[in-house]
């Protein structure tokens, strides 16, 4: 070191500069994900009559993973949230449509009847 005059090893022009900070997780990017996971987990655990809440976490997911690219490359975690959140949104729409198209017509017919035979006779003077 001592053949260099001038040399300074403490001499901040002298030191290399630092490596560049690795890219935070996009806060959008991570309530993607969130919403995505959330929406398959109550989608495939919790099915029977609660598929509009997957299906509106899963779009939420969808947009949240859009608007966290910025005008730059998606994110592995926003790709993971679009993929969970489509996955789920297309679950949830298949739970609706089959609770729609497979409910029973006859059971609300039994609900009804029953419901009027346990009516109080004074119930239905007042309906009139």
């Amino acid at each position: 070191m001592n053949n260099y005059p001038g040399f300074n090893p403490n001499d901040p022009a002298n030191v290399p500069p630092a490596a560049p900070a690795p890219a935070s997780a996009n806060g959008w990017a991570i309530a993607s994900l969130i919403c995505g996971i959330l929406a398959l987990v109550i989608c495939t655990c919790c099915c029977g009559g609660t598929g509009w809440i997957p299906l509106i976490l899963g779009i939420a997911a969808i947009v949240l993973a859009i608007v966290s690219r910025k005008g730059q490359k998606m994110s592995g975690v926003a790709t993971g949230g679009l993929v969970c959140g489509i996955v789920a949104a297309v679950l949830a729409l298949g739970v609706l449509i089959m609770g729609l198209v497979l409910i029973d017509q006859n059971f609300m017919e039994e609900f009804l009847a029953e419901l009027e035979s346990s009516m109080p006779e004074d119930f239905y003077q007042y309906i009139e």
